[in-house]
């Protein structure tokens, strides 16, 4: 008799946990699917994506950010188990141009999950078709290319730090096709193993130590980094 007791005991402690759990579960089993524009209305393909999310829950209201997700041929991303209830969707794309120098100035698009309607789909405009610039990295002194570079961007307070020949595409051999955000005032620094920190300043106005680039407009940047004997142990 014991022995029935204990396992019924433990199927209702089982059964128990498993309500909690499907419970817990009912509450992130939305999904979303962002589609990604810029202001032409192009889908921004390929690119890194952040997602900011608001929303309500029991204990009041939270937010949270999805980064790392990559948009498809279509400029498409999907978040899952999301919690259900009425979602503030944002997004930007800091390596591909579009960010901004006051991130609660994103816009928003709200969507509502239910238990009926777990599926929600938004389309999210995150900015005007950024600048290209086209960097060419080589040696000062021996003119070889230079394979490897951190190419930093900065505008207003807010940088940006990236791995060039990581997340940036290359163009040519030795060449970084970098989108910027565009009719902003953008301090460009290049920095490489065994180099010194390279900072743009205007050919014609060596004072002038910003870029500015229209929406769609491309600049051509050739990029003579200086060794460093200090730092020469570690380009290698």
């Amino acid at each position: 008799m014991r022995l029935f007791y204990f396992v019924a005991t433990l199927l209702v402690l089982s059964w128990v946990i498993a309500q909690a759990q499907n419970s817990e579960t009912a509450h992130s089993q939305g999904r979303i699917a962002a589609t990604i524009l810029n202001n032409e209305g192009e889908p921004v393909r390929k690119t890194f994506v952040c997602i900011s999310i608001r929303g309500e829950d029991s204990s009041g209201g939270y937010s949270t950010t999805h980064c790392g997700l990559v948009t498809d041929k279509n400029g498409e991303v999907e978040i899952e188990n999301m919690q259900l209830g009425k979602l503030d969707i944002g997004a930007e794309a800091p390596f591909g141009g579009y960010w901004k120098e006051d991130l609660k100035a994103a816009r928003l698009q709200t969507v509502t999950l239910t238990p009926e309607e777990p599926f929600g789909r938004v389309i999210l405009r995150i900015g005007p078709r950024p600048g290209i610039l086209n960097l060419s990295l080589r040696d000062k002194e021996t003119g070889e290319f230079v394979w490897s570079a951190q190419i930093h961007l900065s505008v207003a307070s807010r940088k940006l730090g990236s791995s060039g020949t990581g997340n940036f595409e290359k163009s040519e051999s030795s060449g970084l096709r970098v989108p910027i955000r565009p009719n902003s005032d953008v301090i460009l620094e290049v920095s490489a193993p065994g180099h010194k920190t390279w900072f743009y300043s205007d050919p014609t106005t060596p004072s002038q130590r910003t870029l500015r680039l229209e929406s769609g407009e491309q600049r051509s940047i050739s990029v003579e980094l200086e060794p460093d004997p200090q730092d020469a142990g570690k380009a290698h």
